[in-house]
This record gives structure tokens, C-alpha cells and sequence, in this order.
């Protein structure tokens, strides 16, 4: 069964530890499962448990915002900016400063819809969707 790669991480680490695991749902597309020991069960979907509040979720979510969060608490982030369809002006300064770079959508999470690459700043960008 082809599940992500942090329920395969989840569930193997909570099995090493005897902790039972049931997959509620088996659709690598929605790894839902349960972990249960000492009569204690919490529901899970990839890294993220059913105790997980509302703002905690919007944060993982929402890569601008725990950007914005980390930095507010002085965590150390990487350098990050949006940009707006159309402008590759903007995109072009912004790799020619910090290349390589690691593209992501700003509203996913885990490895969906990530590119990565070592684009000098004389080398032409392709574009490109993964699916």
C-alpha cells in the first residue's frame, strides 16, 4: 500500500513503539488512521492529530502565514516572497538573489506541488506543473 511518506514515518516509528495503529482510511490521497495504547486512541491524518486546533492547522497550511509566525518569534525562516501571476520580473530578481530556490504552493502542505532546482541567474526558467 502506497501511503505518504509521513504516515509511512508515523505509523512504522508508533509501531516500533507498541503503538497500535489502525488505518481508518487507506487512500494515500487521505491517510487517516488511528493510534491507540493504554486505552487512549487519537485520530490522525498524515502529521496532524485530531487535537490539532483550528489557528495550529491554518498555520501548517498556510505557508506565508507560519512564515510570517515563525519570524515573529524570532525562529529562523528562509528568505520567501509571493509572487503574483505575471510577474516574472519580480521572480527573476528575487532567484537571481537567492538561488537555489524551493517552489511551493502557498496553501498546501507536506510535498504537494513542490519543484526545486539550482537555476543560475543566466539561465532561462522553465515552468512547469507537477502532478
Amino acid at each position: 500500500m502506497n501511503l505518504t511518506p509521513y504516515t509511512t514515518t508515523l505509523t512504522n516509528e508508533a509501531k516500533r513503539r507498541g503503538i497500535r495503529v489502525t488505518l481508518v482510511n487507506a487512500d494515500p490521497e487521505l491517510p487517516v488512521f488511528d493510534l491507540s495504547r493504554d486505552g487512549v486512541t487519537v485520530r490522525c491524518f498524515n502529521a496532524l492529530t485530531d487535537r490539532v486546533g483550528a489557528a495550529t492547522f491554518h498555520l501548517v497550511n498556510n505557508k506565508s502565514a507560519c512564515h510570517k509566525w515563525l519570524a515573529r518569534h524570532r525562529i529562523p525562516v528562509p528568505s520567501q516572497h509571493r509572487f503574483a501571476d505575471g510577474h516574472l520580473d519580480d521572480a527573476l530578481a528575487f532567484l537571481r538573489d537567492h538561488a537555489p530556490v524551493v517552489v511551493k504552493p502557498c496553501m498546501q502542505w507536506g510535498g504537494r506541488g513542490i519543484s526545486s532546482s539550482a537555476w543560475p541567474a543566466s539561465t532561462p526558467i522553465r515552468i512547469w506543473s507537477r502532478r
